[in-house]
């Protein structure tokens, strides 16, 4: 920053990799905010190999006081070992910013006046750490826009503005704010505990650290354009099973993660932390039915009867035993077309609000049923529970 430049306000945050499609509409956002303070927008390409880097130079020579970019000539996300993060944190830190906003290279801000709206309701109430907005979600061939389709998607759709209570916040995976929808205090990075750090998903460890630190508030104002599974995003990624290895790393890290924030946050939270893993190790049986086998052997004790940890099993007898003992295993992977069992035990399941997934009386444990070739069905559940809670309760 030379010293003709007056300190900007917010650093809004933008990694690019192979954005080519999308970046234009990236830039376009961020030049076109109207605020009353000073910002920039350090935009980091990863070493794209398409045109993602010569469109940042145009827009870089065009706005030299907006757009300051950043080069690489090596993929650091590929090093896994936190380079990329610690190139983003000096590129950004130099500037002494008291906000920062995040935003890809493959979605947009559409309103112009986003900056100026987050940061005032910040300005005005220093409790608050962070906040987020609602977003239009646009996919390869459509663009979703109904509450129906975020539920479709399994992606919570707050019609209010409102705060985000933590429990909230932590239980859904971080889907109450998407990534270009935040704009936060600078601090509450050197908040995140490091050993965190390890796990990928660096908007979520960011929003659970902002609402253990502080309060987080949800504006209802759609502001920006998440674009969903589109060719070369994350999400779309993500859903590539690139080997159980891979797997492997990234489910224990993202379930280590969370362990550790528990344990950061005393413990107060740890309803909304095991529901989270539960998601985790759910989502991934979703995205990859071919490796069920291979999920459950390692992260099958996630899904364990947790929510009535206080049951023991006191002079019972041998039958009794066993059937606890299935409790603790309950996900039977069966074929959709021989699962009549799951019709059966139908009237023991509650509907959730994403469509297909179902919980379990008071398990919190989702179950996926009828639209996946694989259908995991906790044959037991809540009859045994009932049965079984007199001679077992202390």
């Amino acid at each position: 920053m030379s010293a003709a430049e007056e300190k900007p306000l917010v650093v809004v945050r933008s990694l690019v990799y192979n954005h080519e499609p999308y970046l234009r509409n990236c830039l376009d956002g961020f030049v076109m905010q109207q605020t009353t303070f000073p910002f920039v927008a350090v935009v980091h390409d990863d070493c794209s190999t398409d045109g993602s880097a010569a469109i940042l130079r145009e827009y870089a020579e065009k706005y030299p006081h907006i757009i300051k970019p950043v080069y690489e000539t090596e993929n650091q996300y590929s090093k896994n070992d936190g380079s990329l993060r610690r190139a983003m944190d000096e590129a950004c830190g130099k500037y002494g910013a008291k906000y920062y906003a995040l935003c890809e290279g493959d979605d947009y801000w559409t309103d112009p006046h986003k900056l100026q709206k987050q940061v005032d309701f910040l300005e005005a109430h220093p409790g608050y750490t962070m906040v987020c907005c609602n977003c239009v979600m646009e996919m390869a061939d459509k663009r979703l826009t109904t509450h129906e389709d975020f539920v479709y998607e399994v992606w919570p759709h707050i019609d209010e503005s409102r705060d985000i209570a933590a429990e909230e916040l932590i239980g859904c995976m971080g889907r109450m704010g998407h990534t270009a929808g935040l704009v936060y205090r600078s601090e509450v990075r050197q908040l995140i505990p490091e050993a965190a750090m390890k796990c990928r998903n660096g908007d979520y460890k960011l929003q659970i650290t902002a609402a253990l630190a502080g309060r987080v508030y949800h504006m209802r104002d759609s502001m920006f354009v998440y674009r969903y599974k589109t060719p070369g995003s994350w999400n779309a990624r993500s859903e590539i099973f690139r080997g159980e290895k891979e797997l492997y790393d990234y489910m224990s890290s993202f379930i280590n993660m969370l362990d550790i924030f528990n344990e950061a946050s005393g413990r107060k939270y740890e309803p909304s932390f095991h529901k989270a893993q539960e998601t985790l190790v759910v989502r991934k049986l979703r995205q990859f039915p071919n490796a069920a086998e291979f999920i459950l052997k390692h992260f099958g004790h996630i899904l364990a009867f947790r929510r009535v940890s206080s049951y023991r099993p006191l002079n019972c007898g041998a039958l009794v035993n066993l059937l606890l003992r299935a409790c603790y295993h309950p996900y039977y992977p069966l074929p959709a077309s021989r699962s009549l069992v799951n019709k059966a035990i139908r009237p023991f399941y509650t509907m959730d609000d994403n469509k297909g997934t179902f919980h379990i009386g008071p398990l919190n444990i989702c179950s996926i049923v009828e639209s996946y070739s694989l259908v995991h069905v906790y044959i037991l559940g809540k009859m045994i529970h009932y049965a079984l809670a007199s001679s077992l309760r202390r």
